[in-house]
């Protein structure tokens, strides 16, 4: 019974360090994009 009230926090916590290690990899690429969509948009790329 212990273990079955537990279940939902043990899958909860698996669950986040899952989803903490795919924004590990997606933040910095979606950092890169977004910072380089700003820095055209503010006109960095003057020709």
């Amino acid at each position: 019974m212990a273990i079955r009230r537990r279940a939902p926090a043990v899958i909860a916590s698996t669950a986040l360090w899952r989803c903490r290690r795919t924004v590990f990899w997606i933040a910095p690429i979606a950092g890169a994009l977004l910072g380089a969509a700003v820095y055209r948009a503010i006109g960095g790329t003057d020709r």
